[in-house]
């Protein structure tokens, strides 16, 4: 699994998400989204600090 979730929102996930056959994939979804929205956070960092 990626590592951008934190042991902490991933026991939180394992546990809201027991009953689902595919944890491992809610998990890898999750993990892309978090990986995503952090480098589109950089990205727009860099973007106004450049207009600055």
């Amino acid at each position: 699994m990626k590592r951008c979730v934190n042991d902490e929102t991933r026991a939180f996930m394992e546990e809201q998400f027991a009953d689902c056959l595919d944890f491992e994939q809610v998990a890898d979804l999750y993990a892309d989204f978090q990986c995503v929205v952090r480098e589109l956070m950089i990205h727009k960092s860099k973007a106004l600090t450049e207009d600055n």
